[in-house]
């Protein structure tokens, strides 16, 4: 039994892996993708206060979404260009620095129009590593 445990540590310090340390950078990818989703979903419960307070119809709230998915559209399309010229953490942190601009933006948006580009960001940021992430997978 102290032999085993002693030949664990000596695997350990020569750098072999345990299932628990491949897990950390499993754990870290859910949680940027929980931020990530959150972030382009979190409008939905808050539409009717936000309906309220701007007095605007369901219609032209629905039109928030669509300025969210075109920004991730717009993501997706340049995430090529991204991609070609950065390093995957690179990407990583302007995304994340992105996301949280667009929502610092979101948040206090004087008006209708300022809410929409923000959303257009919120959109945007995360997509932009997208094509970053499938590109290193493949390759």
């Amino acid at each position: 039994m102290k032999s085993s445990l002693h030949e664990s540590r000596n695997a350990s310090a020569i750098g072999e892996s345990t299932f628990g340390t491949q897990l950390i950078p499993v754990y870290f990818l859910v949680i940027i993708f929980l931020l990530n989703f959150t972030s382009r979903i979190i409008l939905s419960p808050l539409l009717p206060s936000i309906e309220r307070q701007l007095g605007i119809s369901h219609s032209q709230s629905g039109l928030l979404f669509f300025f969210t998915s075109v920004g991730y559209l717009a993501g997706l399309l340049s995430s090529g260009l991204l991609a070609s010229r950065t390093t995957h953490r690179l990407a990583i942190v302007l995304s994340g620095g992105g996301v949280g601009l667009a929502m610092w933006i979101v948040a206090f948006a004087p008006n209708l129009t300022v809410l929409r580009c923000g959303l257009s960001g919120v959109g945007f940021a995360p997509a932009s590593t997208c094509l970053r992430r499938l590109r290193q997978s493949h390759l």
